[in-house]
C-alpha cells in the first residue's frame, strides 16, 4: 500500500477503474505518508484524516454503483490553506 501514495492523478485514477485498488486505500497511504513526513516538512497545518476516510468511502460505494461523480473523485488531495472551506482554519501562511 505504501508505494500508492506516489502515484500520480492518472496513475491512480487507472488503477481506480481497473479495481486494483480503492480509493480508501490510496488515502490510507497518503494520510500514512503525512504521518511519516510532516513532522520533519511541516507543511499540514490541518489534516482532515476522519473526512478524508468518510469520503473515500463514499467514493468507493459510487464507483461500485457506476455513479462516480467525474475522474478526480476518490482522488485525495491537498488545499493550500488560503482556500476557504466552511468550518476550517484559514490564515493564507501569515500569522494576521
Amino acid at each position: 500500500m505504501s508505494s500508492l501514495n506516489t502515484l500520480s492523478i492518472t496513475q491512480a485514477r487507472a488503477k481506480l477503474d481497473a479495481s486494483e485498488t480503492s480509493s480508501v486505500d490510496i488515502t490510507k497511504a497518503c494520510l500514512q505518508a503525512i504521518k511519516d513526513t510532516d513532522m520533519t516538512t511541516k507543511a499540514y497545518l490541518e489534516v482532515w484524516e476522519s473526512q478524508a476516510l468518510e469520503e473515500a468511502e463514499q467514493s468507493d460505494a459510487r464507483r461500485a454503483k457506476a455513479q462516480s461523480l467525474g475522474v478526480l473523485d476518490g482522488i485525495p488531495i491537498a488545499l493550500k490553506d488560503n482556500m476557504l472551506v466552511q468550518g476550517r482554519h484559514v490564515s493564507a501562511g501569515s500569522k494576521i
